[in-house]
C-alpha cells in the first residue's frame, strides 16, 4: 500500500520503520530522507516544540506568538502550531540535556517571503543568523543551526526576530551526532533492503533554484510554474533566400524571396500556383538553429515540412499537418547546427500558393538553466517525468542529471499538459544534481523521479499508479451532527473521507471505539478505519452534546422565569414552601436509612 503519512497519527497507528517496511510506494513531496530521519528521531528524543513558549495574545507584532497558519494551509507542522512573530521580539526558550556531550541542534523553520532575519543564542551566545526567504511559501524546513559542546543541565536558547519580517519555528531537537547518524544509517539500511518504489514529487518553484531568465508565474487551473522564454535571434537576414517559384504582376511588381528574409514587415514572398512549393535560407557558415517562426499572408500553408540540411540531403525537423495560423512558432527537438533551412509546403487551401511575409530562423541566446539537489537513498535505475504546459507556444524542456544529458521523450498529452519522460538512468545513493532548461518559451509545473523495480519495470508514468477498488461505502444521514456510513468488502484498513470542514469535535465509532479526525488536504475530515469486513461507522459531532446540555438548562430556565411571572405570587409561595418540605422529607428519610 501508498503510505499516507501524517505526523499527527503516525505514531498512534505504525511506527515509522513498519511504514518503510510495508509499504509498496513511498512518496516523498517536495521533501526528502531527511524529513523521515527526523521523524524517526522524535521516537527516542523530546523535540522542543516552541509554539508552547508563546505569548497568549493577538499582537505579532509586539509578541511570539502560537499559530496554526502553516498547519491549515496544508503544510507540515510537527507539532501542530508554529512560534511565530513579525515585530522586532526575543523569546527565550528553555532545554535541558543528561550528559556532557557535543549536541547538534536542528531547528524547522519556516521558508517563505517576507522574512525577517532570525539570531539565535545559545546561553547568551550567538550561534545563527538565518533569513529564511523563498520566492513562495514552502513552509517549514529543517536547518542545522550548529554544532556545541554542552554541559549537563539546564539551558537557555533565545530567538530574536529583526522586525524586518515575518519568522515561524516548529520545532527544535538537540540530539547527539551519534544519535542522529545511526538514525539516519537505519533509514539507509532500510531503503536498500527494500523492494518499495520510491517516487519523489517535486513542485519546481518549492525545489528548484531560480536563475535569469525564470520566474514563478500563475496558471488557471495549474497554479503555480516556473516559466521562462529562452532568449533567440533572428539570422534570416544574414543567409540568401532562394525558393521554387515566384509571383510576377502584370505590371512588373514581383515577390522575390530575398523579401521574405529582409526583415521588413511590409514586403513578402510569393509563389506560383501549384504544389509543392518552398523557400529556402542559406548561410555560408554553418549556424545553430533552434526553430523557426513564420509569419504568413492570407495564402498561408496548411501542411508543411520544416527542413534543415545535414550536408547530403534534408531532414525533417517539423511536420505540420492541418496548420489554420498565420503566425506559427515551431522549435526543433534539439539544436540543430546546419547551413541551409528550408520551408517545404504541400498544401494551401487559399489560392493553391503561399506567400510569407516573413521567415525567421532562430538561433538561442544563452540561458541559465535552473537546478536542484535530490537525495537518492537507493541505488538502482530511476525515470524522470516533467509536466509542461501544452500549447503551439510552448517550447522544448533539457534535462541532465550530474552533467549527463538525459533525451527526453514527449508522452500522455492531455488538454492542459505535456508529459516528457526520461530514463532509465543508474543513480548510486548520494545527492545529485537536477538541471532544466529550456529552448522557446515553457511553464514547468512538476517532476517526477520514481524507481525501477527489477526486470520487466519499464517505468512508463502511465503505470505507475495502479488503481485498485476499495472498500464499497454508503451512507445516511441521520442529522446535522450525525452521519451512518455502511462499509462493505473492506480488505484492508483505509482512511474514510468525511466531507465536512475539519474539526476536531468529529468523531468516529466503530463498534464502541472512538477514532479522532486527521485534517486531510487541510480542510476535511479523516478517519484511519484499522478494520476490515462489513461493519457501520457512526460519525458524530460531539460538540453537539454539550449543545444539547446547554439547551436542557436554558429550556429549564426558560419555564422558571415564565413560571414567576405568570404564577401568583401567594401561590409560587405555596409551591416553593410545598417543594422544600419534600426536600426535607426525601433528606430525613436518607439519615434514617
Amino acid at each position: 500500500r501508498i503510505p499516507l503519512i501524517f505526523p499527527y497519527w503516525i505514531d498512534e497507528f505504525f511506527s515509522i520503520t513498519t511504514l518503510l517496511n510495508e509499504s509498496k510506494d513511498i512518496i516523498f513531496v517536495d521533501t526528502d530522507v531527511q524529513e523521515i530521519v527526523m521523524l524517526l528521531l522524535s521516537q527516542d528524543i523530546n523535540f522542543i516544540k516552541a509554539a508552547q513558549y508563546g505569548y497568549p495574545s493577538i499582537n505579532l507584532s509586539k509578541y511570539w506568538l502560537p499559530s496554526d497558519y502553516w498547519r491549515i494551509n496544508g503544510k507540515l507542522v510537527l507539532s501542530g502550531e508554529t512560534l511565530s512573530t513579525v515585530g522586532d521580539n526575543i523569546i527565550n526558550i528553555p532545554f535541558s540535556i543528561s550528559s556532557n556531550e557535543i549536541y547538534d541542534i536542528w531547528m524547522r523553520v519556516a521558508f517563505a517571503p517576507n522574512r525577517g532575519k532570525l539570531t539565535i543564542y545559545v546561553d547568551n551566545t550567538l550561534v545563527k543568523e538565518i533569513q529564511p526567504i523563498s520566492s513562495i511559501w514552502q513552509g517549514p524546513k529543517w536547518v542545522n543551526v550548529t554544532r556545541l559542546n554542552l554541559k549537563s543541565g539546564n539551558h537557555l536558547m533565545t530567538l530574536k526576530n529583526d522586525g524586518t519580517g515575518y519568522n515561524d519555528v516548529d520545532v527544535i531537537a538537540v540530539v547527539p551526532p551519534s544519535l542522529l547518524e545511526s538514525k539516519t544509517q537505519e533509514i539507509y539500511n532500510i531503503f536498500q533492503n527494500s523492494t518499495s518504489r520510491l517516487i519523489y514529487v517535486l513542485e519546481p518553484e518549492n525545489t528548484f533554484n531560480l536563475t535569469a531568465n525564470w520566474n514563478i508565474a500563475l496558471r488557471p487551473y495549474e497554479g503555480y510554474v516556473l516559466h521562462t522564454e529562452c532568449p533567440s535571434a533572428n539570422i534570416s537576414p544574414q543567409g540568401n533566400a532562394s525558393a521554387s517559384s515566384l509571383w510576377v504582376w502584370s505590371d512588373g511588381v514581383n515577390y522575390e524571396a530575398c523579401k521574405a528574409v529582409d526583415g521588413d514587415p511590409n514586403t513578402r514572398w510569393a509563389s506560383k500556383h501549384g504544389m509543392p512549393q518552398w523557400l529556402q535560407i542559406e548561410w555560408s557558415t554553418p549556424q545553430q538553429l533552434i526553430g523557426v517562426r513564420i509569419f504568413f499572408e492570407r495564402a498561408y500553408a496548411e501542411d508543411y515540412l520544416i527542413q534543415t540540411w545535414n550536408g547530403t540531403g534534408w531532414v525533417n525537423q517539423v511536420n505540420v499537418t492541418g496548420n489554420n495560423q498565420l503566425k506559427p512558432l515551431h522549435y526543433f527537438e534539439q539544436p540543430v547546427q546546419t547551413t541551409k533551412l528550408r520551408i517545404y509546403v504541400t498544401k494551401a487551401p487559399a489560392f493553391n500558393m503561399v506567400s510569407i511575409w516573413e521567415l525567421e530562423a532562430l538561433t538561442p541566446s544563452p540561458i541559465s538553466p535552473i537546478s536542484t539537489e535530490v537525495f537518492i537513498p537507493r541505488e538502482g535505475y530511476y525515470m524522470f517525468a516533467l509536466r509542461l504546459a501544452q500549447g503551439q507556444d510552448q517550447g522544448t524542456p533539457y534535462l541532465k542529471v550530474d552533467n549527463m544529458t538525459v533525451p527526453l521523450q514527449q508522452a500522455y498529452p492531455t488538454m492542459e499538459a505535456q508529459w516528457y519522460e526520461g530514463g532509465p538512468i543508474h543513480l548510486n545513493r548520494s545527492n545529485h544534481t537536477i538541471e532544466v532548461s529550456a529552448l522557446g518559451k515553457i511553464d514547468f509545473d512538476q517532476m517526477f523521479i520514481y524507481s525501477l523495480n527489477g526486470e520487466g519495470d519499464f517505468g512508463f508514468l502511465d503505470g505507475l499508479f495502479e488503481a485498485k477498488p476499495g472498500p464499497h461505502v454508503s451512507y445516511e444521514k441521520i442529522n446535522p451532527c450525525k452521519y451512518e456510513a455502511h462499509i462493505e468488502n473492506s480488505d484492508e484498513p483505509f482512511l474514510l473521507i468525511f466531507s465536512e470542514s475539519y474539526h476536531p469535535m468529529w468523531k468516529a465509532y466503530v463498534e464502541g471505539e472512538e477514532i479522532s479526525p486527521i485534517p486531510v488536504y487541510s480542510i476535511v475530515n479523516g478517519f484511519y478505519i484499522n478494520k476490515t469486513g462489513n461493519f457501520n461507522v457512526t460519525i458524530y459531532f460531539t460538540g453537539q452534546t454539550y449543545a444539547d446540555i446547554g439547551l436542557k438548562i436554558s429550556t429549564l430556565t426558560f419555564i422558571v422565569v415564565i413560571a414567576y411571572l405568570i404564577i401568583p405570587p401567594k401561590t409560587f409561595k405555596r409551591i416553593k414552601g410545598w417543594i422544600l418540605m419534600r426536600f426535607k422529607n426525601f433528606k430525613r428519610k436518607i439519615f434514617t436509612n
